[in-house]
């Protein structure tokens, strides 16, 4: 369980991300999480929040899952934000975007699972470089 404080920290964190990220529409992007509390899981330290893929749908007309989390928010611009974060976003797009299995709505078959496997081999990829450094971390992800 959380405390107080770190609830209030995590609260700051996200708004002080959505003002500076969004100028006036973050009210926007704090009214579609208070409208549906899921979106209000907060993703990283840096503050963002789950509603800013639904934004990013429905306001800047993101369509492909590299596009939600490499353009149109910060989830990953500084590296893998890992397989978890990843397939949440994923989740609310195909949701948002009313993808079915094997289509993800671009024309593209699979356009979604070559990106979550791309970051899957960038980490381990990663891993391999960085094996022998202290504390290097590497978590396994199963296929897709």
């Amino acid at each position: 369980m959380q405390s107080s404080r770190t609830i209030k920290i995590s609260a700051e964190s996200t708004l002080k991300y959505l003002s500076r990220n969004y100028g006036t529409e973050y009210a926007a992007i704090l009214n579609l999480a208070r409208e549906d509390k899921t979106l209000a899981e907060t993703l990283n330290s840096d503050g963002e929040i789950l509603a800013e893929v639904t934004y990013a749908i429905r306001h800047e007309m993101a369509r492909t899952l590299s596009d939600i989390i490499m353009r149109r928010s910060g989830i990953g611009t500084l590296g893998n934000p890992g397989e978890d974060v990843l397939l949440k976003v994923a989740a609310i797009a195909a949701k948002e975007l009313n993808w079915t299995a094997g289509k993800d709505g671009t024309g593209n078959q699979g356009h979604s699972r070559s990106f979550l496997r791309y970051q899957r081999l960038s980490a381990r990829s990663k891993y391999s470089k960085n094996k022998e450094e202290k504390g290097a971390q590497y978590v396994r992800v199963k296929a897709i």
